[in-house]
């Protein structure tokens, strides 16, 4: 009878462990789905030091509606200083355009994938 209660507090505690890091390993690929889906890739162009989010797709409208409180369905614009632009490589020029990447979790955090040559 002792033996088959050690055997069940055996299992309990092996089950918990199991349980718990199935949990904790299922957590980060579900947030990285998440942000995978809605991360919003757009353009954005340069007009007096900030940039102007513009010609956005679907997804990335969905997101700066959802994440930046942005209400205009057609396209609405989002400027963001060039102080906040992560890892641009030079001061922005009147006019340019870039490929941008909003994070999810920190939507005033703009990844700037590259400069789109005309």
């Amino acid at each position: 009878m002792a033996l088959v209660l050690i055997f069940l507090v055996f299992l309990i505690i092996v089950g918990c462990f199991i349980l718990i890091a199935r949990v904790s390993i299922s957590r980060p690929r579900d947030k990285a789905q998440i942000q995978n889906g809605i991360a919003a890739i757009g353009e954005v162009i340069c007009i007096e030091n900030t940039f102007v989010e513009y010609g956005t797709g679907l997804d990335a409208r969905r997101v700066l509606n959802i994440l930046l409180k942005i209400i205009d369905e057609g396209g609405g614009t989002r400027e963001v200083n060039v102080e906040q632009a992560y890892r641009y490589w030079s001061t922005p020029q009147e006019g340019e355009k870039f490929n941008i990447l909003i994070d999810v979790n920190n939507p005033d955090k703009i990844v700037i994938l590259e400069k789109i040559e005309e």
